[in-house]
């Protein structure tokens, strides 16, 4: 704290208005009686600082009327008191007062009071708190607290900032100065350090704080605080696993972990020692941090609060103003001045002089002793104890616990000096949040193998589970192997510890391990000569397969779980796949009844004219052969030569079976029956000349004529009724047949029909005659040949 003194002009109450100094006198004035007077005075020094106003009393005798005093600009501001001084006390406006003014107002009854004081300004600090942005990883609030939960050695960002007023002078991050204490020893301070990381290391909790000071050295009226929690290492104690184990042979593994608790015990804070020199009306603060409580927590009752103490010596109480001031700024008065030459503690009384001894002093509630300057009267030495507070420590009700606690302490006369060696505040227990405390939780647990040819069976996720090694590989000596047991925490932190098994070899004599085996083929008849068998067994083991009947088995590969086995001499066979070695054996068998198949043949497929056929089936080397088919009669349905009927023309599908009493053969013949056409080519004829017409009756979809070599149809020879002309007719006749051939798409027949050509006579009857007379010789003559009439006609 820092006081100015300057002497200069007289100012008077009774005068009125206000004025801006920090230097003069104040007096009361001339007054008149039943008026009131109103008198504000405010620093002209708040650029430097110095920005409250403190009237140092010389002169006080205030009994006709009545000075009130309030602490501000105006009469509306809290009233500091009325006729509540005395010499050699000062007036001075507090630090919660963001005017720095003060206003005197006295009302006159009669003449007779007198007042002076030398008016000065004091440095007060402006108001300032630190505020919470976030963190990373990010805060949880549990209770009313901030936490933050990490793994050892994780690092932590905390960001902050400062609020201010900024009233009687600036104030800024970029010229404040922030505290970080993280609580493990380590500390950090730096002007606009708003943001910081820090690494944690130990499985503990740890409290970590930051308040700030501005560039006039002021204190944040709070601090903040966290509470980062580092996950606690689990205990394994109690992790067991199967020492040893042969092969394949199964191993119990069982995690077992303890969760430490780890709890934080609060503690009372101590303010250092600070001096209290020599001064005349000078102040002096001593300031303690409080983050026991949860955020937000107050004072709700004057029974919270036990007392306020101070282990201090001085050597003129008289001197002392003694104030104690919550975060929130408000201040109450626990000595004010009076008690002459009392001394605190065992004082050196003289100025400046060392430390003395402290004694303990408490201002309480519940006090022993008075207030102190009463008390004085009684006491050279006033006693170590507690005291009644000059101002009511009720007026606390409200403060918040956590924050800057300060102790101001104005010297007003000079000569005399003291310490106070420490200080602190005990509140009822009660306040105090229950011991924080915490204890991880696993969340998750596993068993794992950390080696070659190693497994994990089962496992509940409970800290249960079954293992083993070498199912897939020989094992022919004793090894050590690993198996790893891995727990996280329900802060994300993963903890393992490795437990060891001992593997005996192959060869050890209580290391017979039958791997599981099964043939999944099962038992059955089948008709043919081979089959596919297929088994199962456990991964990494190899089987072999065997087999015994009347025959000797051939397998495509007897060391697969799937392999093809065939037979030459049919019967019943006895399969078996096999693992292991004498003594240490395990197989399962099937049994396998082989039927020859019987071939069935039922011929070509064909088509036939007419409605019967003769079949020619193979005959059966084994077992009845068998004909059937729909609409189908057969003269021996066992015979493979049978003669198979229809009732109807069209495509048949036969059907010759053979079957063994067992096993069954069948052949499909696809017969098609077609009718016989009925050509009928007409009836035998004669003609004569070359030509004559042949007219047929069709019974079929097509036809057509054939006759003697050189024939002309007149118009085509598919026709049936045609004229067909023979190239000649040689001597007096000649018979030609002429064929009519007809198809129904697959069958053919034909008719022929006879016809004789016979040759045309050519007769002459001579030249033309002219007769006179009635009569005359007719002469004619013949061409052809076998003449057997001729004959004379007149016309």
């Amino acid at each position: 704290l820092i006081l100015q003194f300057t002497y200069g002009q007289t100012y008077n109450i009774t005068d009125g208005g206000s004025v801006s100094t920090c230097s003069g006198t104040l007096n009361l004035g001339n007054v008149t009686a039943g008026q009131t007077y109103v008198f504000t005075i405010c620093s002209d020094d708040i650029a430097n600082g110095n920005s409250h106003i403190s009237v140092a009393l010389t002169q006080y005798n205030i009994t006709n009327g009545t000075l009130c005093v309030y602490d501000g600009n105006s009469t509306s501001a809290p009233q500091l008191g009325c006729n509540a001084w005395q010499v050699p006390w000062a007036i001075t406006a507090t630090a919660a007062n963001t005017t720095g003014c003060l206003t005197f107002e006295y009302t006159a009854q009669a003449s007779g009071d007198a007042l002076s004081g030398d008016i000065h300004c004091n440095f007060m600090c402006e108001h300032s708190e630190v505020q919470m942005l976030n963190t990373n990883p990010t805060y949880v609030v549990e209770d009313s607290a901030y936490y933050i939960n990490i793994c050892e050695g994780e690092q932590v960002t905390f960001n902050v900032q400062g609020s201010y007023l900024n009233t009687t002078y600036p104030q800024a991050d970029a010229t404040s100065t922030f505290h970080w204490d993280f609580g493990d020893g380590d500390t950090l301070t730096g002007v606009n350090l708003t943001q910081v990381t820090h690494t944690f290391t130990g499985h503990q909790g740890y409290d970590v704080s930051v308040y700030l000071t501005d560039a006039q050295g002021c204190i944040s009226s709070n601090e903040i605080s966290w509470r980062v929690r580092i996950s606690r290492q689990p205990i394994f104690s109690g992790t067991y696993i199967t020492p040893s184990i042969c092969p394949c042979q199964t191993a119990n593994l069982t995690g077992v972990t303890t969760e430490e608790l780890w709890t934080n015990e609060p503690h009372n804070i101590y303010a250092d020692t600070t001096y209290l020199p020599d001064g005349n009306g000078q102040s002096y603060t001593t300031s303690i941090f409080l983050n026991q409580f949860n955020p937000g927590q107050t004072i709700t009752s004057i029974n919270d609060l036990i007392s306020i103490c101070a282990n201090m010596e001085h050597s003129y109480l008289g001197d002392l103003v003694i104030q104690i001031t919550c975060p929130n700024g408000t201040t109450v008065t626990l000595e004010n001045q009076g008690g002459g030459g009392t001394y605190l503690g065992v004082p050196l009384d003289y100025d400046p002089s060392p430390p003395g001894e402290g004694w303990d002093y408490c201002w309480s509630p519940n006090p022993t002793y008075g207030i102190m300057n009463v008390e004085a009267s009684n006491y050279s030495t006033l006693p170590s104890g507690s005291y009644t507070s000059y101002e009511s420590l009720s007026n606390l009700i409200g403060c918040p616990l956590n924050g800057q606690w300060t102790i101001t302490v104005t010297d007003n006369w000079s000569i005399d000096d003291g310490y106070i060696f420490s200080w602190w505040i005990d509140f009822d227990p009660s306040l105090y949040p229950e011991v924080w405390a915490y204890q991880n939780n696993i969340v998750s647990q596993s068993w794992s193998y950390n080696a070659p040819y190693g497994q994990i069976d089962t496992d509940d996720g409970n800290g249960n589970a079954t293992g083993t090694y070498y199912c897939s590989q020989n094992h022919p000596s004793q090894t050590t192997e690993p198996f790893v047991y891995t727990v996280t925490d329900d802060y994300g932190c993963t903890y393992d510890t490795t437990l060891n098994i001992i593997v005996l070899p192959d060869s050890n004599t209580n290391c017979c391990y039958k791997p599981d085996l099964s043939i999944v083929t099962s038992s059955q008849t089948i008709c043919g000569s081979a089959i596919t068998l297929e088994s199962n067994i456990q991964q990494g083991f190899t089987g072999h397969w065997s087999g015994s009947g009347p025959g000797t088995p051939v397998f495509s590969d007897p060391n697969s779980t799937q392999t093809s086995v065939s037979i030459s001499t049919y019967g019943t066979y006895t399969f078996q796949y096999y693992y292991g070695q004498a003594g240490c054996d395990t197989s399962d068998q099937v049994q396998i009844t082989f039927v020859e198949q019987p071939f069935a043949f039922a011929g070509n497929d064909t088509s036939i004219c007419g409605t019967d056929i003769t079949l020619n089936a193979i005959s059966p080397s084994s077992g009845t052969g068998t004909w059937t088919g729909t609409g189908v009669t057969f003269s021996d349905s066992n015979s493979p030569t049978s003669t198979a009927h229809v009732g109807s023309f069209g495509q048949y599908t036969l059907t010759w079976t053979v079957d063994n009493g067992t096993c069954s053969s069948s052949d499909d013949i696809k017969i098609g029956f077609f009718p016989v056409p009925t050509p009928n080519a007409g009836n035998d004829t004669a003609v004569c000349g070359r030509k004559a017409h042949l007219h047929a009756t069709v019974s079929a979809l097509s036809g057509y004529w054939t006759g003697p070599y050189g024939t002309f149809y007149d118009s085509t020879y598919t026709d049936a009724d045609v004229d067909a002309t023979i190239s000649s007719v040689p001597g007096n006749s000649i018979t030609h047949p002429f064929v009519w051939h007809e198809a129904n798409g697959y069958c053919t027949n034909t008719d022929t029909v006879l016809v004789t050509f016979y040759a045309v006579p050519t007769p002459y009857a001579g030249y033309n005659q002219e007769t006179c007379d009635q009569t005359t010789q007719l002469d004619a003559d013949t061409l052809g040949m076998n003449i057997t009439s001729l004959t004379w006609s007149a016309d």
